[in-house]
C-alpha cells in the first residue's frame, strides 16, 4: 500500500491507497494514522475530489517538495474505483 498526505491546520490526514488498471483503490482516509505524521515530509501530497453528496470520485497527487511548495502541479484526478463517502474509509 502506498501513503499519501494532507495538512489540515494541525492535523496530518493520510491516504492509504493502491493504484490499480489507471485508477485509485483507497483503503484508508484517517488523521490517526501514525504513518502519516511519521512521514509527512516524505510522502506524496494528495487532495480529494468529491460530489455534492461528498462521495470521493477522484484524487489529486504530488510529490512532496519543500523547495518548491506551494509551486508544484497536482496531477489530474485519478478515478476512484471504490467510491464512499468522504468519511467512509
Amino acid at each position: 500500500m502506498k501513503y499519501a498526505t494532507h495538512r489540515l491546520l494541525d492535523s496530518v490526514w493520510t491516504l492509504g491507497y493502491k493504484i490499480v488498471k489507471n485508477e485509485i483503490v483507497i483503503y484508508e482516509h484517517s488523521r490517526d494514522l501514525k504513518v502519516g505524521y511519521d512521514n509527512e515530509k516524505h510522502l506524496p501530497q494528495f487532495r480529494l475530489q468529491e460530489d455534492n453528496q461528498r462521495t470521493v470520485t477522484g484524487v489529486y497527487l504530488k510529490d512532496y517538495s519543500p523547495a518548491m511548495e506551494g509551486l508544484e502541479k497536482y496531477s489530474d484526478p485519478i478515478n476512484v474505483s471504490n467510491p464512499k463517502f468522504v468519511f467512509s474509509y
